[in-house]
């Protein structure tokens, strides 16, 4: 008639969420068999009607609680090369300690992102310096706050970027994302160069050469220019260097209009160069030492237009001549 007291303890794998699939109850079966009489034998049912399963929870300023969340949850908007700030929130929603790496997926060519701590909060992060790749050891039920820097490339095209963020424990293998979105505005900046000089015999003619560049992230569809001389020269004019060899030839076209745009048949694309010649001749029966200054600008239009951009050309009339 004596009894003696059986503890049994059940240990899950931090992974287990719970589930079944083929019942809903999580059955254990503890067999007490005799030694010196093995046909003896009694079955007990340990049942665990309900788990709670461990979890990782990634959220943001906006939210974002739960598994895998698809929809966007924070935006942030930036210029090509400018580092935006997207706040990050770690939760272990486990019984126990743990740690997780951190991770992005959808990142363009050029962009890059660091994580970093963030000492203040999801809505006023105060981020750190040292690039963290593993949030360390956070508490049951505890929290760790980070910064994702997102720096998209310096060539970056106007418009939305969406990006997936991760956090998976090593240990556990339990994992969550999050998905946020960086808007990348447009930016306009053009460049013409370089200056020139040259010298030319009365009523002689000179070309110089130019490089007109796009290095913003959208294209450029109008660029309205203007071309003039001081003291007067006898001709002036514009040319698309079509060859790229420095020089008029049959291959150039005529700038007849007032726009290079239209000259070239379509936009300047973002990136995108194109030769410019500007020709020039002076008027015959001037004075050897006469200087003429000719003056090209172009004027994008348009919102958000960048600053007109200059070049240049001094001409010298000289017995000879010379082009530099």
């Amino acid at each position: 008639g004596a009894a003696v007291k059986i503890v049994a303890k059940v240990t899950l794998p931090a992974s287990y969420n719970g589930t079944s699939s083929t019942t809903e109850n999580l059955d254990a079966r503890l067999t007490l068999s005799p030694v010196d009489n093995t046909g003896a034998v009694d079955t007990v049912i340990v049942r665990i009607v309900d788990v709670l399963p461990n979890t990782v929870d990634l959220t943001g300023n906006n939210g974002g609680t739960g598994p895998g969340t698809p929809t966007v949850i924070d935006s942030v908007t930036t210029q090509p090369g400018a580092q935006a700030i997207l706040p990050l929130v770690v939760t272990n929603g486990g019984t126990a300690a743990d740690n997780y790496n951190l991770s992005v997926s959808g990142l363009p060519a050029g962009w890059t992102v660091t994580f970093v701590e963030n000492t203040g909060t999801a809505a006023a992060p105060v981020c750190g310096t040292t690039p963290v790749t593993n949030t360390g050891s956070i508490a049951a039920s505890g929290s760790k706050n980070y910064c994702a820097l997102v720096t998209p490339a310096g060539n970056a095209p106007a418009g939305n970027t969406d990006l997936t963020f991760s956090v998976t424990s090593p240990v556990s293998g339990l994992s969550d994302t999050l998905v946020d979105r960086v808007t990348v505005q447009t930016a306009r900046t053009i460049a013409l160069v370089p200056d020139r000089t040259g010298q030319v015999a009365p009523g002689g003619t000179i070309v110089y050469s130019h490089t007109l560049t796009n290095n913003g992230n959208s294209a450029e569809t109008s660029l309205p220019f203007t071309l003039s001389s001081s003291p007067a020269v006898a001709s002036q004019s514009l040319y698309i260097d079509v060859n790229n060899n420095g020089q008029i030839d049959a291959s150039d076209t005529l700038v007849t209009g007032s726009d290079i745009a239209t000259a070239l048949g379509s936009s300047l694309a973002a990136g995108a160069s194109v030769q410019l010649l500007v020709k020039v001749q002076v008027p015959t029966g001037v004075s050897v030492g006469s200087t003429y200054v000719t003056t090209l600008t172009v004027t994008p239009t348009g919102a958000g237009a960048p600053t007109p951009v200059t070049v240049t050309d001094t001409t010298t009339v000289n017995a000879g001549q010379v082009r530099l």
